[in-house]
């Protein structure tokens, strides 16, 4: 009766198990920046600076949520819109025909650039920008010197989030709004999917592959070789209010939520949604995959929220290369690659002093080495493995202690514990069933009690059975 038992319990233990576990962290509310008037749009530098439109005063500002520190950058009109280009900024006025390109790290125009015909929308590009203009058929791709580089008879409709790039290939949603395409600019090959629904939003994942907002409160995972879609979710806060998405990785996109403050992840299969208090994030952006930036132009609110994961130490090693010198080796897992600038490091303690502090180096997409030389050090040191991402997550690591005379290793004891120190609590939010799963798991519950119910038939009758042919004997 054994197979009995086991088959049991299998069914129990995939009919009960516990849905996965998903968090991003609550809300940090910031110091609203000193602004002077209502900014109209906002992007984030590859240095974690903040830029925001400010059209009333014709200028932008480069803010640093750290120090609360402002820099105004005046301009000769007003613009109203931020687009990020590499390590460059672009800002426009829809309907103007000039932009200027600026440099984050100096705070200057770089270029200003007059078009041949209004710009109603641009989008970033790998090579520049792409460009609707006013009253004009076509999607232009454009250098940010102005030249135009390719002009393509492609109607896009004009939505902020309505193309995106990936590669040489370009996903946009039509301009009948109930159909998206995917259009390969090297072999100037385009295909099309047509959908029931109007398309508000998308994002590329990858050159078959597009994530879609559609009218019916959906956000599904599209793929170009079919009309079902890969993958749908259906949002609790709504759809209608989306005004950003970002792709962390093939199976994880974020959306934001400006009509009801709400955050969103979706992570595989499951999708979470984090509410910002009272603050509708009516601008965003996000940093490096790390942080996401929101500001509530109506109520002054300022915050953030992180994104990443904390690193994960998984497995550290420690040889001693020569009398005077140890060579360190860690495996270190960062699902979005988000480790900061001078991390990993190793700190090495003489008693309960810091005598050295060595960079790690990267050897592999994983792997991390370092060298710690005692040649000048006299007593008992501790070693500590120290990694931290963009999201201020710490994860740390004892490697072990190790006794030092005249400059030479003596002993050493390799004792590594890790601690994990996240930026901020997390909220852990356990993935909810929607009705399709509630129905499958009902009819499983069925099928399980009609099997149990099966089993203690055969197990009643057997031992009637046996208990007959005895007699008969």
């Amino acid at each position: 009766m054994n197979w009995i038992r086991s088959i049991i319990l299998a069914l129990l233990l995939f009919l009960f198990a516990t849905p996965p576990v998903y968090s991003i962290t609550e809300p940090v509310q910031l110091s609203y920046p000193p602004l002077t008037s209502a900014p109209s749009d906002m992007a984030i530098d590859n240095n974690g600076y903040l830029w925001i439109s400010l059209p009333s005063e014709k200028s932008v500002c480069r803010f640093d949520a750290a120090s609360q520190s402002l820099r105004i950058l005046n301009l000769p009109m007003m613009v109203t819109k931020i687009v990020k280009i590499g390590d460059k900024l672009m800002v426009y006025q829809r309907g103007s025909e000039k932009i200027f390109i600026i440099d984050p790290s100096s705070v200057k125009i770089e270029t200003s650039v007059e078009l041949p015909y209004p710009l109603e929308n641009a989008w970033p590009s790998s090579r520049g920008f792409w460009a609707k203009f006013v009253g004009y058929y076509g999607l232009f791709l454009i250098d940010l010197d102005g030249t135009i580089i390719k002009e393509y008879q492609i109607e896009v409709v004009d939505y902020e989030l309505a193309l995106s790039e990936y590669g040489s290939v370009i996903w946009y949603i039509n301009s009948d709004g109930k159909s998206v395409s995917k259009f390969d600019t090297a072999t100037e090959v385009g295909e099309s999917i047509q959908l029931e629904k109007f398309v508000y939003a998308l994002i590329a994942v990858s050159q078959d592959k597009v994530w879609v907002v559609t009218s019916d409160g959906l956000l599904s995972l599209m793929s170009i070789n079919s009309p079902t879609p890969v993958k749908t979710f259906r949002p609790k806060s709504g759809i209608i209010g989306i005004n950003k998405l970002y792709l962390i990785d093939k199976d994880r996109v974020v959306f934001v939520n400006a009509a009801s403050g709400v955050v969103g992840e979706i992570d595989g299969d499951s999708l979470i949604e984090q509410p910002l208090g009272e603050n509708l994030p009516t601008l965003a952006d996000m940093f490096k995959k790390s942080k996401l930036y929101f500001i509530d132009v109506k109520k002054n609110g300022f915050g953030f929220i992180v994104i990443s994961n904390p690193p994960e130490i998984i497995a550290v090693s420690s040889t001693i290369k020569n009398d005077y010198e140890l060579l360190i080796e860690a495996n270190i897992k960062d699902r979005e690659d988000d480790i900061r600038e001078g991390y990993p490091y190793l700190k090495v303690m003489l008693g309960n002093k810091e005598v050295a502090t060595i960079q790690m180096i990267r050897i592999d997409e994983n792997k991390f080495v370092g060298s710690v030389n005692v040649s000048n050090m006299d007593g008992k040191i501790s070693i500590t493995l120290v990694a931290m991402d963009w999201g201020d997550n710490i994860v740390k690591s004892n490697i072990g202690t190790y006794s030092v005379k005249n400059g030479k290793i003596v002993t050493g004891e390799v004792t590594t514990t890790t601690t994990t120190i996240p930026s901020i609590e997390t909220t852990t939010h356990t993935s909810e069933l929607d009705i399709g799963q509630i129905m499958m798991l009902s009819l499983e519950l069925v099928l399980l009690i009609s099997l149990l119910a099966a089993l203690v038939v055969i197990i009643r009758r057997r031992p009637r059975k046996m208990h007959r042919s005895k007699r008969l004997k």
